[in-house]
This record gives C-alpha cells, structure tokens and sequence, in this order.
C-alpha cells in the first residue's frame, strides 16, 4: 500500500513539474521565448561601457509637469509604476546590450549610466527586436529638480514616488545622499497630513533606513547633520505613540561629545525635555551655566523658553543673572518675564 501512494505522489510531482515548466507557465512568471538587443550611446554617439539597462513589462509612463521652482526650463520627466516583471543587463565594451527570455507585449526600455539615463522607450515586442537606441540625454540633478518642486509644493506623495523611483536607479548618484534626505522629510511630513495610527506610525519608521544610510554612508553631506535632527524629531513622535524602543534614537544623540555636532545634542535635549524633565533640565542647566560658547548657551535659553515647561524658572532666572554674555542674559531675561506672567508666584 506505502508503494503505491509513493508512486502515486511522484507521479503528481512530476505532473506539476511540467505544468511549472510549462510555456505558459514560465509566460506568467514573466518568461518568454523572445529577446530585444541595442546600444547605449553618449549624446556624441559614443558608446557607453557598463551601463544599466532595465525593462519594465506593462508598466507605463507617468508625467510630471515642469518644476514650479526655479530654474523653470526642464521638460517633464516620466517615470515607470512598479511592476512585478522587469529586467535588466549591463552593456558590453562595445555598449551593446541584449535581454532574453522575454514574454510578448509592451515594454519600457531606458538606460542608466552614472549621473546620466536615456528617455524611457516604448518597444513594442511580437518579434525580436535588434539596434534599439539608447541615448543618454537625461540628468540625474533634474529629477531631483523635479522632487524639490514636488515638495515645495507640498505635494508629498509625488515626492516620495520621484525620490523612490531616484534611489533606485541612481544608486551611485553624486546626489544621492540629498535624495535620501528628502525622500525622509516627505515620508515625515506626509504622516501628519494622516489621521490613520497606522498610517502615521508607518510613514514615520519607513524614514529610517534612508535616514540610517544618509547618517552612515555619506557622514560630510551637507544634510547629515539635519538626518540626525529630523531622526530624533521622528523617533519621539514614535516614542510618544508608544514605540519605546525609540529611545535609543534619542539616548545616541544625547551622547554625541563632537563640537561641531552640537545641534544634534541639542535637539536631542529638547526631545528629553518631553521625555523626562528633571534628566533634561539637569543637562541644559550644565550647558547653560558652564559651556564656553555664548551662541550654545542663547540656544539652550531658546530651548528652555519654548519648552513651556515651569520648572525651567529658575535656571532661567540664574541665567538672566549671571550669565557673562549681555544677548544671553537679555534672551533669558525675555523668557523669565513671560514665564512669570504665565507662572505667577
């Protein structure tokens, strides 16, 4: 009896062998029988070595009006939605470029080499296609010009789709770093148009990994420093919706000893404000009355009077007194007068 079930279940596994193998089948999964070839060129018509080419099946071309923001003379761009099938190569010495395998229909073509790709080619496949062109006349800084305008806007999710669509085809762009900047304060801002909890708390953690990577893979970015700012605004966000785990964002900041990074330990603080008071105030107040910069010390009274917070009177009111900086004593002296008027004794 085992026997014949045995050769009863192979026989059903080679069945469905051969239907997985099927040309349908491998049809379905994206696999055909045809195969499409080119070049990559320059604008000059020389051959481009090593670059990407993708292709995209049934995907289609969405566009974006030209920049509202300065300058104003770049055409629209056009992108590719997501598509479960796409395929990609690279050119040979010669530029040339083949894709086999591929199911009949319509697909979009382009090619991405450094800061450069070519415009986005319908090819229509019944046959095999040869010689298709590919010329690289598009910028990788004008889709960023295009996502600036998107959030200048406010128009967020645009934004984030540019931004998205950018990372992953310019993943050694010079700009790349902005891009992952940017596409972190969309995802921010986009979540505090939402209502939705999980709505929010998603688009808040989905900052993290481009946030990290900016952090970590390019620390002299001119918007590092920001990165680290805006990630410890989004981790108590988080920490106040219950996420504790967050935390660490925010206990790293706190921890930061460089000089020239003191605005991250700063926010850090102000975070801690809303956390724990009497940790936070301890900490400003040691800044306050002991750092050597006048401009950390007026930025620490900042953030104590905007904190709101009435256990901050006194170190205010000892600042407004002693500090040796005439504009430091002066803003906390501001401060104190409207606190006391808020708070009276």
């Amino acid at each position: 009896m085992m026997d014949i079930w045995g050769s009863i279940t192979k026989a059903i596994s080679f069945i469905i062998l051969i239907i997985l193998l099927s040309p349908i089948a491998l049809a379905q999964a994206g696999r055909g029988k045809l195969f499409m070839s080119g070049y990559v060129r320059d604008e000059d018509g020389s051959p481009r070595v090593g670059a990407k080419v993708v292709a995209v099946f049934g995907g289609r071309k969405v566009s974006f009006p030209t920049p509202t923001i300065p300058p104003s003379s770049y055409p629209p761009r056009f992108f590719v939605d997501r598509s479960d099938i796409k395929r990609e190569t690279i050119t040979d010495e010669k530029g040339k470029w083949t894709l086999r395998f591929l199911k009949k229909g319509k697909w979009i073509v382009s090619a991405f080499s450094e800061e450069r790709m070519s415009e986005m080619t319908d090819v229509l496949l019944n046959a095999n296609r040869r010689n298709i062109e590919l010329i690289l006349t598009e910028t990788a800084a004008g889709f960023l010009i295009v996502a600036k305008s998107a959030i200048y806007d406010e128009d967020y999710e645009k934004a984030i789709q540019i931004l998205s669509w950018f990372i992953s085809y310019f993943p050694d762009s010079r700009e790349l770093g902005s891009a992952l900047f940017w596409i972190s304060h969309s995802s921010d801002r986009l979540s505090r148009r939402k209502e939705d909890r999980r709505e929010v708390i998603r688009l808040k953690t989905e900052t993290f990994p481009y946030l990290d990577r900016l952090i970590s893979d390019f620390p002299e970015n001119e918007w590092a420093d920001d990165a680290e700012i805006l990630r410890i605004d989004i981790a108590l966000r988080l920490y106040q919706m219950g996420h504790k785990e967050y935390i660490e964002v925010i206990e790293k900041g706190l921890s930061v000893q460089d000089r020239s990074k003191i605005d991250i330990k700063l926010s850090a603080l102000m975070a801690l404000l809303q956390m724990d008071q009497t940790r936070a105030i301890g900490l400003l107040s040691d800044i306050a009355l002991n750092d050597p910069d006048p401009g950390v010390r007026k930025k620490v009274v900042l953030i104590l009077g905007q904190s709101g917070v009435k256990e901050t009177l006194t170190l205010l009111k000892k600042i407004a007194e002693k500090d040796p900086e005439s504009t430091v004593r002066k803003a906390a002296s501001i401060w104190l007068e409207r606190y006391q008027l808020l708070f009276p004794s």
